[in-house]
């Protein structure tokens, strides 16, 4: 199978143009007006196969290497002279100066990194200097720093005060569990007691109200019917067994009976019409 062919790089020329150098322009077709102007060569990209210089305006532009006539120390410049503002050097010339100055410091900084460098390389190899950082947490320092599942029992235990039990929390401690109950359960009472507002309507009635109530429901019941009152609905087991258990639930608070304890449909038919003895 045929393979795409790789784009040729490009070449480079024989001898490259050294960073900071003076060249002058010639052989442009495209702006003839700037042949015999004076760059300043910035690098070569080799991606494009041009220089990449700066002009006396301050401009950066990309110029092939065969537009470019290299300027020696001895060669005289030959046509205009530059414009130079009075009191100060020009823009070409800043430009250059700046470049060298950022030359020099990278060159510098680069130096002292490379003493760095040596100096921590001969104090680790002297042992002086620790291959891997120092740990946040230093033993000898700041004491045992726990790390897995320790017993506390193994743990230093920290004296704190205890603080004294008053005479009401000294005679709690010595009460049994019933009476501590037992006396929950009268204090609840005696602030049912005093409560006389309305109780809420979903609050199931203890035992006694509901025999209470029962009671009070059959009195007034044999009273108004001369003692002919039903205990249980007149349906049988079989009817009863069809209904809904809302509906059993409403038999149940006619006749005067709690649903409480009872779970499934036939625990309400057993409250409401229990099943023959055999």
């Amino acid at each position: 199978a045929a393979t795409a062919e790789e784009a040729p790089a490009v070449a480079g020329p024989a001898a490259l143009l050294e960073k900071g150098s003076r060249a002058r322009l010639k052989g442009l077709v495209s702006k003839p007006e700037n042949n015999g102007r004076l760059v300043q060569v910035n690098t070569f990209l080799f991606d494009l196969g041009k220089y990449q210089v700066v002009m006396e305006d301050g401009r950066s532009v990309k110029v092939k290497p065969e537009n470019l006539e290299p300027l020696r120390d001895e060669d005289e410049v030959v046509g205009p002279a530059p414009k130079r503002r009075k009191g100060g050097p020009t823009l070409a010339e800043k430009v250059a100066a700046a470049a060298d100055k950022a030359f020099a410091e990278a060159a510098e900084a680069e130096a002292e990194a490379a003493m760095e460098a040596e100096k921590v390389a001969n104090a680790m190899a002297a042992g002086d200097v620790r291959a891997a950082p120092a740990p946040a947490h230093d033993p000898k320092r700041d004491g045992f720093l726990p790390t897995v599942c320790v017993d506390p029992s193994l743990l230093p235990k920290r004296e704190e005060p205890v603080p004294e039990e008053t005479a009401e929390q000294k005679r709690d401690r010595s009460k049994s569990r019933e009476r501590r109950q037992k006396e929950r359960m009268e204090a609840v009472k005696a602030r049912l007691e005093a409560d006389k507002s309305s109780r809420p309507k979903w609050v199931m009635p203890s035992p006694e109200e509901l025999a209470a109530q029962q009671a009070a429901a059959s009195a007034g019941g044999d009273a108004a019917a001369g003692g002919a009152t039903l205990k249980e609905p007149e349906q049988s087991r079989e009817e009863l067994m069809k209904l809904s258990v809302g509906k059993l639930k409403e038999l149940l608070k006619e006749f005067g009976k709690t649903a409480r304890g009872c779970l499934e449909k036939r625990d309400f038919v057993d409250r409401l019409k229990p099943a023959p003895k055999a």
